[in-house]
């Protein structure tokens, strides 16, 4: 254990130690019974320094329960069910503990009210707000919410508990991220956000250290305790609190609406989006400033410096995806943080975008849960006489039934009408040149048709039988098919009278 100003200020004796760790009540009656035997078996433990560390040491005692130990501050390390174990965080209202549930032995973050804000109307109203919002998500990439209650008047809400670093951390850490990994990071935050405002909640400051990397290569969004409830997720919220009247959000990551305090929906995350990605990016902010008034002015009046003012190697479309999120008008953003997702799960390549979702499996298939339906790529050529046939109309398979039907039928005429293109086909196989051939053989083809239809419509008895003048002009355009066809010297003398006779008639109506 390191050393600690904390450390036996008081000069604690071993026993006087082991009397404050009986009342903090951290230990089963098992366990203080074998840290007994273990000062009566070794002599050098008399002093309770040497004791904590050994205790440490064993793993019974945490370095944050043994310097409170120390100091004799016992009764702060349980809280109600709660074990505490560590203090992860402190802010402006509660601080944020490692604890660990009596009974049923499972690790958890602890959020408490701080006991000066419990008697502030404003600090207890916003913490029940955060414990009903976080308890409507259920998301992978959202954290989650286990219990809320109050105890000594102190309200606090239990998580799920989280080990990593968030992403402001992995920032400082290693400098400008690279786009594929911020990318994944990205996708898994736009679902996370997509699932809450699909349940009518905006987040409102979405930034680095709100999103929270675990060891698994999970991201998590947390700090909802700003969010607001808007029934939908298109429908308007205040950008500012409702009880104290202050705007909501982070400077460098919010909205124009938001510092305009205009209504806000759920494309101002999306703006806080492309900020972030800028940050993990770059390194930089998309509207730098020598003051915070600086960078409001900015974000309000001009657009974002260029990301590829700052990093050359990005990609085209990572590029068009950051300045669509950054639009200083909402509408001209994406309709929604599940196309955000989309957008950017195209950006990577196969094979990473299988290895992300084999990894997240199975509790990532909620990533797409009401709020995406995308389709599988195919994994074999797609099979275009099906599409054909499924694209054609009723009428058209009605038509092929019937002509199936028909041709299937013994007693029904079958008119060669299936040689039509066979005939072109084979004289251009065989070099034939000739249109006038080509012509000659489709026009015998259709005189052929043209009897077999007359010869069903007599057979059949439900059409009227044709009259003489039909039958005459029937014959006369079979004999001209057949000049046409195969032209000869009776053709031509049929013609010829037919001519004469038609002009007589002309003459003989005239003159009369």
């Amino acid at each position: 254990m390191p050393n600690d100003s904390d450390a036996n200020p008081c000069g604690l004796s071993s026993a006087d130690f082991l009397a404050t760790m009986e009342r903090s009540g951290i230990l089963s009656e098992t366990g203080l019974q074998e840290v007994r035997d273990c000062l009566v078996q070794d002599t050098q433990l008399q002093d309770s320094s040497a004791l904590a560390e050994r205790l440490v040491e064993q793993g019974r005692l945490t370095e944050f329960q043994a310097r409170r130990l120390l100091v004799g501050k016992a009764k702060s390390l349980v809280f109600g069910r709660y074990v505490l174990l560590d203090r992860l965080g402190i802010g402006a209202m509660g601080r944020v503990f490692k604890a660990r549930h009596r009974l049923l032995d499972r690790l958890v973050a602890l959020k408490v009210v701080l006991p000066v804000c419990a008697s502030s109307k404003h600090s207890v109203t916003r913490f029940f707000r955060e414990m009903k919002i976080v308890g409507v998500l259920d998301h992978p990439n959202v954290v989650r919410a286990f219990d809320a209650d109050q105890h000594e008047d102190s309200p606090y809400i239990v998580m799920e508990y989280l080990e990593g670093e968030d992403l402001e951390k992995v920032l400082r850490r290693r400098g400008m991220l690279p786009p594929q990994e911020v990318i994944d990071c990205m996708i898994q935050v736009a679902w996370g956000l997509a699932h809450a405002h699909e349940k009518g909640v905006v987040h409102r400051d979405i930034k680095p250290t709100n999103l929270f990397l675990d060891n698994t290569g999970v991201v998590k969004v947390l700090d909802l305790g700003l969010g607001a409830f808007v029934g939908v997720s298109n429908e308007g919220a205040s950008a500012q609190d409702t009880d104290e009247g202050f705007v909501v959000g982070t400077c460098d990551y919010m909205s124009p609406e938001q510092l305009n305090g205009q209504a806000v929906d759920a494309r101002t995350d999306q703006f806080s989006l492309g900020c972030t990605m800028y940050r993990l990016l770059t390194g930089e902010f998309a509207f730098p400033g020598m003051t915070k008034m600086d960078r409001m002015v900015k974000r309000i009046q001009d657009r974002h410096v260029p990301i590829t003012d700052v990093r050359k190697d990005l990609p085209v479309p990572l590029v068009a995806v950051i300045d669509r999120l950054l639009s200083p008008r909402p509408e001209d953003r994406f309709s929604s943080a599940a196309e955000v997702a989309e957008e950017l799960e195209m950006l990577l390549p196969a094979a990473d975008r299988r290895k992300r979702e084999t990894r997240t499996s199975p509790g990532s298939q909620q990533l797409r849960t009401s709020t995406s339906s995308s389709l599988p790529e195919p994994e074999t050529p797609l099979d275009w006489s099906l599409i054909e046939s499924a694209l054609q109309s009723k009428r058209d398979r009605a038509r092929e039934t019937a002509h199936s039907t028909r041709r299937a039928t013994p007693d029904s005429p079958r008119p060669a009408s299936t040689r039509l293109d066979s005939h072109r086909r084979n004289l251009e196989d065989e070099g034939v040149e000739s249109g006038r051939r080509v012509q000659q053989e489709y026009r015998k083809e259709v005189i052929q048709l043209n009897r077999a239809l007359v010869e069903e419509r007599t057979q059949d008895q439900t059409l009227e039988p044709p009259t003489v003048a039909e039958r005459w002009l029937e014959r006369l355009g079979e004999q001209l098919g057949d000049f046409l066809a195969e032209p000869s010297a009776g053709h031509i003398i049929l013609i010829l009278v037919t001519m004469a006779i038609i002009v007589a008639l002309g003459l003989a109506y005239t003159l009369s």
